[in-house]
């Protein structure tokens, strides 16, 4: 069930995560981004929301953290080394424990999407490695955000994810 995907200006609207580079190293025998390339494009710059959460090293030092569930991994262009990318955020709901979202890799010179990574991430304790409900704080910056970014477009998710509502 996978639906449009967005405008390049659309996907522009949404938060920032950052700007990251896709070194040489990334390159695979096909002379373009690795599967795990472009997987640790978007993860690099997923440390910025985790920190925006309040979900960084002070939150882990109270022995809770974010620990990933499922991703799926969308190509839609070719990512070359060396490009200019942005990954840009969209969040897209949550339960007490669980949060559902999307990243958007972006070519910045050529002005196209080159992947997509829709996740749900968990909410944990450390210590007893299991799903907790989401402290009070961060459950308030995650609903604002999400309904923030509810946007005129549908997002383009796979149709298998997603967070129950229990």
């Amino acid at each position: 069930m996978v639906v449009d995907t967005p405008t390049f200006a659309e996907i522009r609207a949404l938060e920032l995560l950052g700007e990251p580079d896709a070194p040489d190293e990334f390159e695979d025998v096909n002379g373009h981004v690795s599967i795990t390339g472009h997987l640790a494009t978007h993860e690099r710059a997923s440390w910025a929301w985790i920190e925006a959460l309040g979900l960084h090293s002070p939150r882990i030092a109270s022995r809770t953290g974010i620990m990933d569930l499922e991703h799926h991994l969308r190509y839609l262009a070719e990512m070359r080394t060396g490009a200019r990318l942005a990954v840009h955020l969209r969040w897209l709901g949550r339960s007490n424990r669980v949060v559902h979202g999307m990243t958007f890799a972006l070519d910045l010179d050529d002005e196209v999407l080159v992947s997509t990574l829709e996740f749900t991430s968990a909410h944990v304790d450390l210590i007893e490695r299991r799903a907790v409900p989401f402290d009070d704080d961060v459950a308030e910056r995650l609903d604002t955000r999400i309904a923030e970014d509810e946007r005129g477009w549908p997002a383009p998710v796979c149709g298998v994810m997603g967070v129950s509502r229990r």
